[in-house]
């Protein structure tokens, strides 16, 4: 049932930014359209083109017999540099829902990382973040030091969880099924993966809620083994 509703998740996923794309370009190809117009236009399709693509690597990804088999290359990353360039290629999206963004960094460590595969956790920890919270809210980025890790908190104001889906929300396929979330897109991938690359870098992605309408917090923990010394 999880597979079944996966696969009409997907296709809805694939087929909605496709359909954009499609019209967008038609439009372009057809009609006279302002410059300001056109740049508009070109903007969502990048959008849209950036939905696919994270899409598809989801799927890549899920797709390995063992998650673990995830071909990885480290690489000293400044996180607190590469977590604000991650932020900022949200700024439309945030704008469209009126989401307001609060970004404190702490201190800013070099870590061995793969940053591609980073960069999936945090766009799906973003994305979500903006997917499940209401219009006007804030999402609250914290990146500090806590005992031996590196942590990332993403504080939304959103939907939050019953205490029974907080343990299973890191499974394959799982999607969180409620009157708040059945009209909301998503493969239930996301978390899955995330999970799994964090695991990978020896750390830990962990999830808290004070229950359903309160807001989630999602922290990703890298360990301080990962610092690349000066």
């Amino acid at each position: 049932q999880m597979q079944s509703n996966f696969v009409a998740s997907v296709s809805h996923e694939l087929k909605s930014p496709l359909a954009s794309i499609q019209l967008y370009l038609e439009t372009l190809k057809y009609q006279d359209v302002t410059r300001e117009e056109e740049k508009d236009f070109v903007e969502t399709m990048l959008y849209d083109t950036q939905r696919l693509s994270g899409l598809i690597d989801n799927i890549l990804q899920s797709s390995k017999a063992d998650p673990k088999s995830m071909a990885m290359q480290f690489q000293p990353v400044d996180l607190g540099s590469f977590l604000r360039e991650v932020v900022k290629g949200y700024k439309r999206q945030f704008e469209e829902k009126n989401c307001r963004v609060k970004l404190e960094i702490e201190a800013s460590p070099t870590l061995n990382l793969d940053q591609r595969a980073l960069s999936m956790v945090f766009n799906n920890l973003i994305s979500n973040a903006i997917r499940y919270s209401p219009r006007g809210s804030t999402l609250s980025i914290y990146l500090h030091k806590n005992g031996k890790y590196w942590e990332v908190n993403f504080e939304d104001q959103g939907f939050g969880f019953d205490k029974k889906d907080l343990k299973k929300i890191f499974r394959k396929f799982y999607r969180v099924q409620n009157e708040d979330t059945q009209n909301i897109e998503g493969a239930g991938l996301g978390l899955f993966i995330s999970s799994e690359i964090i695991k990978y870098h020896k750390g830990q992605l962990k999830v808290s809620s004070l229950g359903r309408g309160k807001g989630s917090v999602f922290s990703v923990r890298l360990p301080l083994s990962c610092e690349v010394e000066a």
